[in-house]
């Protein structure tokens, strides 16, 4: 009779709260609308997208705290812990498709900001070790990817003259290597370790024979003539600059991109440079991406466009094909959500 007492008030005491964090997620949605562009505004397809979110966590939490489930809108406010929030985290992580949890923990995580902002919740959830720790450290290949207008904008922050005395930044050289690792997809240290001598620039395509890949390994990675004319006007620059042997033509087999003093490049130099030209370019990177991002972006790109996981593989160079088929489980996923959102899946 007790147990039946306690469960009967625990009930009567969530249904205000229910009430009231269904309120401020209304109050919270009309405001991220107010402040969409008019066009967002009038397809809805945003706001329609963030209450579905804020609908699946109210379930997830359910399920976390081990409860009944009920027709909630929200997550009940007080219950939006570190702990309750990374559990949450986790469990959609097993129930739904990677880009709907990022989208899901984005909206989560905005609503947090919000309520923490209007003195509704006192503790931010995300902003302690447990929830971001959650999502973040276990980001796939896909999610540690740059958006095509992002490496654009990169490439056009590497072609513009650095302010001041910096020595890091050599425009022709820095246009011609980024422009390699997006088309190329090669690793940070392939690239690293890409001599002169590795590149057929007269073929059709143009071919680079690598040598020095991971494991050993060697492997072919076409690439177009845009490519090629880039890498053809920083390898005079390098002639005229630097004085042999390191030099185009004094010594053949030298890396293909180096320091402004003619020693190679270190992965830690070209993830520096990577993100340095992110800032320049207003660009926000990924969390812990840098240079191996493009790698991640091409193969992302491919698997849009409809290539097959093997043909990822070998131009990627993994071992295993179902590495290469991250990329086209995600672009998969990725429309998928993206007709659900349109309301198009029925």
């Amino acid at each position: 009779m007790t147990d039946q007492h306690d469960s009967d008030c625990a009930e009567a005491a969530r249904v205000p709260r229910e009430l009231r964090s269904a309120a401020l997620a209304d109050e919270w949605l009309a405001a991220t609308h107010a402040l969409s562009t008019p066009a967002q505004r009038a397809k809805g397809n945003s706001t329609r997208a963030r209450r579905g979110d804020l609908e699946r966590w109210a379930r997830v939490l359910d399920e976390v705290i081990d409860r009944p489930a009920c027709e909630a809108t929200a997550p009940i406010v007080e219950e939006l812990t570190h702990e309750h929030v990374a559990a949450a985290i986790a469990l959609a992580g097993r129930l739904w498709a990677p880009p709907t949890v990022r989208r899901m923990v984005s909206t989560l995580r905005s609503w947090c900001r919000w309520l923490q902002f209007t003195e509704e919740l006192l503790v931010d959830p995300f902003a302690g070790p447990l929830a971001p720790a959650s999502y973040e450290e276990t980001l796939s290949p896909p999610q540690r990817s740059i958006a095509p207008a992002k490496v654009d904008a990169m490439l056009a922050a590497a072609a513009t003259p650095a302010p001041g005395r910096s020595t890091m930044y050599w425009p022709i050289r820095d246009v011609a290597l980024f422009t390699f690792m997006a088309r190329t997809g090669a690793r940070a240290d392939e690239i690293c370790n890409a001599r002169i001598d590795e590149l057929d620039l007269d073929t059709d395509p143009c071919m680079w024979h690598v040598r020095h890949a991971k494991g050993g390994k060697h492997r072919e990675i076409p690439f177009g003539p845009g490519t090629a004319a880039l890498l053809e006007a920083w390898l005079d620059e390098r002639a005229r600059v630097l004085p042999p042997p390191a030099n185009r033509r004094g010594l053949a087999d030298r890396y293909l991109f180096v320091r402004k003093d003619g020693s190679q490049l270190s992965t830690q130099t070209l993830d520096r440079l990577v993100r340095a030209l992110a800032r320049r370019a207003h660009v926000t990177l990924p969390p812990g991406a840098a240079a191996h991002a493009f790698r991640h972006s091409l193969g992302l790109e491919l698997a849009r466009h409809g290539v097959a996981v093997t043909a990822i593989q070998r131009l990627l160079g993994h071992a295993d094909p179902r590495t290469a088929a991250i990329y086209t489980d995600w672009a998969g996923a990725e429309l998928a959500g993206e007709l659900s959102d349109a309301g198009l899946l029925r």
